[in-house]
């Protein structure tokens, strides 16, 4: 399994959206009971920026390309513990800002395995 390089830092105001998977059953009597689904039941999904010159952001292209959205890499976000992640519906834009460096915008979603 590959790991995304510790080179490779996200712009500042990356923001973490955790998605909580539940379970629930309403009753008739207005009664509701929820529970998790599942021992994994809450999945880390972070839009990212990157701010890299050419050189750089073709190497990271590259290594996400290489993962196909399919297989997941390490990787360990701004804030909390390292884990699985993949690139969300393998979409990437990669946009040229100015001559001397490039951004590409990406998300990454955990994964369990």
């Amino acid at each position: 399994m590959a790991t995304l390089p510790t080179k490779f830092k996200p712009e500042y105001g990356a923001q973490e959206q955790t998605i909580q998977n539940v379970l629930r059953t309403k009753f008739g009597d207005g009664y509701e009971q929820r529970s998790a689904n599942g021992i994994n039941s809450t999945q880390r999904v972070w839009p990212l920026t990157f701010k890299y010159s050419p050189a750089e952001m073709t190497e990271l292209v590259t290594f996400l390309k290489a993962t196909g959205s399919y297989a997941p890499f390490t990787w360990t976000p701004p804030v909390g513990a390292a884990g699985l992640f993949i690139v969300k519906d393998g979409q990437m834009t990669r946009t040229i800002a100015n001559p001397g460096y490039e951004e590409l915008s990406v998300t990454f979603e955990e994964v369990f395995e």
